[in-house]
């Protein structure tokens, strides 16, 4: 066709457009066009759909290319991984939050006695009589201060695999790698114990986390002498950013994990939250996918509080807890020998003797807080007009109970700064 018959009937063509149609035209060409996002930047905000329709995209075309797709087929799985995280998101009451320095992590992470201790790797990596090429960031100490957990790597190449040690006066003597816990790949560090000694929760990265660390819970098996297959915890507890180290007291009912997800490099969050034995799920719909979404996310932790009641109860476990730990030594890992030294974890005794009654005394320190708890939520129960008979013999009970724990644990303690200072 000519040019000069193509050019009229262009012109005839925008003539019989009505002036709606042109202004709408002439609208669409002057919106900028909306920037593409990211892989990772849909990743981070749980646009998982979108992240695998772009991935998909980009490794057909890079197969038709005849060139290499490791890294976004790395990407496709860990997108499918959150998809499919999405699906059973558990429901979690989170009461707290608190954004602190990445370097100030291990001496906050104080849940209380009978929880162990979380230290610093650097605090005792010299005193582990094993070779290393380098270490993971925390290591674990039981709440008798004779077994140590940690991780490590025996080269520069190779991933960090977690470790057992046991004490033997002031050095620890490792116990070898822990069976069982050797995914090809796996970067392992973070690790915890409950307080049964047998339910083990860490934190790895690798092709089985869906940010760079993601937190797993594993048990040991007496009869396979092994630690099981590690359960990946799912959200919100992971994320597409990094989550480590959960720690839980099993007896303030209250737990503790971190992320870095929302921050900034040099800082961390610590999310508080009420442990549940029996954990439910959300049912993913169209109609709750953003309220979803934003729960798995921790976007606002308000939407996680579901129960006011429990919320209350929870934050009044939380404060009798930081309460105690400010006014009795052991219920932070905190043990006074005199004025000038401080103890932070039972690894630090000399004296196996005052080891061990420094111990009694966290015990009695646990059944303090346990009580005098109690006794709050009794007096508050009594207060508003509710009470029983058993409620009364309850109360007396405590208030009796409750002097002369203090009073044990104040003798044990100067007991255990004795037996420490004469060794």
């Amino acid at each position: 066709m000519p040019l000069r018959i193509r050019f009229l009937l262009s012109l005839l063509a925008l003539c019989l457009l009505s002036p709606a149609a042109l202004h709408a035209q002439r609208k669409r060409k002057a919106q900028p066009q909306q920037p593409r996002l990211s892989v990772e930047e849909l990743m981070q905000a749980y646009r998982f759909t979108e992240a695998i329709a772009q991935l998909q995209t980009d490794v057909d075309a890079a197969r038709r290319a005849g060139v290499p797709a490791n890294r976004q087929e790395a990407d496709l799985r860990r997108a499918q991984m959150g998809q499919s995280m999405l699906l059973g998101v558990e429901k979690v009451m989170v009461i707290d939050s608190m954004a602190v320095p990445r370097a100030a992590l291990s001496s906050l992470m104080r849940p209380g006695t009978g929880c162990g201790t979380v230290m610093p790797m650097d605090e005792v990596k010299n005193l582990i009589d094993a070779p290393m090429a380098r270490t993971g960031q925390t290591a674990y100490a039981n709440d008798w201060g004779d077994r140590l957990t940690y991780a490590a790597a025996d080269s520069l190449q190779a991933p960090t695999r977690l470790y057992g040690a046991w004490r033997e006066g002031n050095r620890w003597t490792s116990t070898g790698p822990l069976p069982g816990l050797d995914e090809e790949g796996m970067e392992y560090d973070f690790p915890y114990f409950l307080s049964d000694g047998v339910t083990l929760y860490f934190a790895a990265q690798g092709e089985e986390s869906l940010g760079g660390y993601d937190i797993f819970r594993t048990r040991y098996d007496a009869g396979a002498k092994a630690y099981l297959k590690a359960e990946h915890l799912g959200m919100p507890f992971n994320s597409p950013a990094n989550d480590y180290l959960m720690v839980i007291n099993e007896d303030a009912q209250l737990g503790w994990f971190v992320s870095d997800r929302f921050q900034p490099a040099d800082s961390v969050c610590i999310y508080t939250f009420v442990p549940d034995n029996s954990p439910e799920t959300y049912l993913l719909t169209d109609s709750l996918r953003q309220h979803i979404t934003q729960v798995a996310r921790l976007q606002c932790i308000a939407l996680t509080q579901t129960d006011a009641q429990a919320v209350q109860q929870a934050r009044m476990r939380y404060h009798n807890l930081r309460q105690t730990a400010a006014t009795q030594g052991t219920a932070t890992g905190r043990y006074v020998i005199c004025d000038d030294t401080v103890y932070h974890s039972l690894t630090q005794f000399k004296s196996e003797a005052a080891r061990r009654i420094a111990m009694e005394a966290d015990a009695v320190a646990r059944k303090l807080t346990t009580e005098t708890a109690e006794l709050d939520a009794l007096q508050r129960t009594i207060g508003q007009g509710r009470r029983t008979a058993e409620m009364q013999l309850r109360l007396r009970e405590l208030q009796q109970d409750i002097p002369q724990l203090r009073d044990q644990l104040h003798t044990l303690q100067k007991n255990y700064r004795k037996a420490e200072l004469q060794q």
